[in-house]
């Protein structure tokens, strides 16, 4: 994790690190006395938490920010993709054409 910082904002408890890293296990945050089923917990992450820690989470809501990767690749503008291709078509093996690939 590199140095970490652990701080506290208007009740909200924070850790920062400056190696680039995956929060993947609940004891990233219980070394530092954070218990993850009493709060909410924020990852920036996709889902590398989410085989430890979804036994204990009562609840996992994903959201995107602007900036982010979103999981809808239907807002992407693609321009060389050979289609149909899911999972921009929800069946794309549905015509059973040749397909160019």
């Amino acid at each position: 994790m590199g140095d970490v910082a652990f701080i506290q904002v208007d009740g909200m408890d924070i850790i920062i690190h400056t190696a680039r890293c995956q929060n993947t296990h609940p004891a990233f945050f219980t070394e530092f006395g954070i218990d993850i089923t009493e709060k909410y917990l924020v990852v920036k992450s996709m889902q590398h938490f989410y085989e430890a820690c979804a036994p204990i989470l009562k609840e996992i809501i994903y959201t995107v920010s602007p900036a982010c990767l979103t999981w809808n690749f239907t807002q992407f503008p693609y321009t060389k993709l050979a289609r149909p291709v899911w999972p921009l078509y929800a069946n794309p093996w549905k015509s059973n054409e040749e397909r160019p690939w």
